[in-house]
């Protein structure tokens, strides 16, 4: 019994794991968006590749990157689950 009442509190009572819940909410939403029409934007976005390169200094994640990251961290194949 190494769990003490202090520690029992601060699990209850801690601040939310930001990054978690970004990621969570990230998930969340393309799951919605790859279960709508395909006419409808939201899903043209998804499923939109862009050809070519970027600009110098540009960020080199994307959307579709930083979900396949996030699904292999919760042990899901990225090649499969999304579009």
């Amino acid at each position: 019994m190494e769990n003490t009442i202090k520690d029992r509190l601060y699990d209850l009572y801690s601040p939310p794991n930001n990054v978690r819940l970004i990621k969570r909410r990230r998930m969340r939403w393309t799951g919605n968006v790859a279960c709508i029409s395909e006419r409808r934007n939201a899903y043209r976005v998804l499923a939109w590749r862009h050809e070519g390169k970027r600009p110098l200094g540009r960020p080199t994640h994307r959307w579709d990157g930083n979900i396949k990251t996030d699904l292999r961290e919760v042990g899901q194949d990225p090649s499969t689950a999304l579009v």
